[in-house]
């Protein structure tokens, strides 16, 4: 029989042994591997007890496991636990490898999965590992400026800028936070992405800003009606657009963002909403034969997109009574009734069509009549109704007014 060398059975000896090791820690990676894709998984609905415990066990075991850290943070979010799972995202930071790229990517996806909190706790932590980062600086920066803390962020995408100026998204993100001071450097600065990436929106969106308060409202329409046809219910862009097309001189064009703006702005009760003097500005510019088309057509749009409001039908309406065009008006009035049939201020103004322009009595008394009941409160139809009633009931002995209503209904223009 051959023997067995002492050495060789010392080096068998811890082969074995390393080879149950490693095996060992490869179950227990592929274990954690398993459970924090089962956390994950979890996130979009109830988490259970038994992935909390383990992910609870496991940062207790290994107190500088990352990634522990990191799906215990989300599933405390998750359940509400703000505070604490805050304290296992910063755990998390600090632990992770010394990799900014990583760490970046990693707060781009809890943005982009709507985890506010654990965003938050990366880009503080991040900010003070990586304080020379230029795309951690443009994180923070832009949170902070979504935030509306205006002048942090603006600093802060300074500072970026300075380390590495053509990190893209940068240049319209800085542009974007000066432009009430330097427009001309944010045009210039949204320029340097579009150069790269021609449609990018926010690019557009600042550039085109930027050249309408430079006065240079042909570049403007150029890129500000590309960001409209994009997301045209912007207040902001649809009201520059308009002015932008008004100053050129192109009024049909300025009709439709003209309305879209005032669709936007219109608000229940508020007479003033909805920015009709500016809508007027624009309306009266347009041939009167060919407005009630023109805006037709607009209608037909909002329509089709679901933008149409009652509050916009009644606005319109003042719009064509303001333009002494009763017909018009009404058809918009009628509109907005349809869409909401408690609406006294449709009523009334209908009415006061019915009443003044078509002598249409019957029609305005009824009228005036069901703007009072939605509305008893309301002096101006109370006073309206009464007093066409009175009028009603003695029309047969006023002679003055049925001539004067004769001569009105012979000679009109409506």
């Amino acid at each position: 029989m051959k023997k067995i060398n002492a050495k060789t059975s010392l080096f068998a000896l811890a082969l074995s042994v390393g080879l149950v090791f490693s095996a060992a820690s490869q179950a227990e990676a592929v274990d954690q591997k398993q459970l924090f894709e089962q956390s994950r998984k979890e996130l979009s609905g109830k988490v259970s007890e038994n992935t909390l415990n383990q992910l609870q066990a496991l940062v207790q075991a290994e107190p500088s496991n990352s990634q522990a850290h990191l799906n215990l943070g989300l599933v405390l979010d998750h359940l509400g636990l703000t505070e604490p799972a805050a304290e296992q995202f910063e755990l998390a930071v600090r632990y992770g490898a010394d990799n900014p790229d990583a760490l970046v990517e990693l707060c781009k996806e809890e943005i982009k999965s709507n985890r506010i909190a654990p965003a938050i706790a990366i880009l503080n932590e991040g900010i003070q590992k990586f304080p020379n980062n230029a795309e951690m600086l443009y994180l923070v920066g832009d949170y902070l400026y979504q935030q509306r803390s205006f002048e942090d962020g603006q600093r802060l995408f300074e500072r970026a800028y300075q380390i590495n100026p053509n990190l893209f998204g940068l240049s319209s993100a800085f542009g974007q936070s000066i432009l009430d001071t330097n427009p001309l450097r944010a045009a210039n600065l949204a320029s340097h992405d579009l150069k790269s990436q021609p449609s990018y929106f926010r690019a557009l969106f600042v550039r085109g800003m930027a050249f309408k308060a430079l006065g240079r409202y042909k570049e403007a329409s150029v890129d500000l009606q590309k960001v409209f046809d994009r997301q045209p219910m912007l207040p902001v862009v649809s009201e520059s657009l308009a002015q932008c097309y008004y100053w050129l001189g192109d009024y049909d064009k300025a009709l439709k963002p003209a309305m879209v703006f005032s669709c936007c702005t219109v608000s229940g009760e508020a007479e003033n909403s909805g920015n009709l003097p500016g809508l007027m500005r624009i309306l009266v510019k347009l041939p009167r034969d060919q407005v009630v088309d023109k805006v037709a057509k607009v209608d037909i749009e909002l329509a089709l997109r679901r933008f149409l409001r009652p509050e916009f039908c009644y606005l319109m309406g003042k719009a064509f009574d303001a333009l002494d065009m009763p017909h018009a008006a009404i058809q918009q009035y009628d509109r907005s009734i349809a869409m909401e049939p408690n609406n006294a201020r449709s009523y009334f103004r209908k009415a006061l069509n019915q009443e003044l322009y078509l002598r249409d009595y019957d029609s305005a008394l009824k009228n005036y009549q069901t703007a009072y009941n939605q509305r008893p409160w309301d002096s101006n139809f109370t006073v309206a109704y009464m007093r066409l009633q009175d009028r009603m009931h003695n029309r047969n002995e006023d002679i003055a007014w049925r001539f004067k209503d004769w001569i009105n209904k012979t000679f009109s223009t409506n």
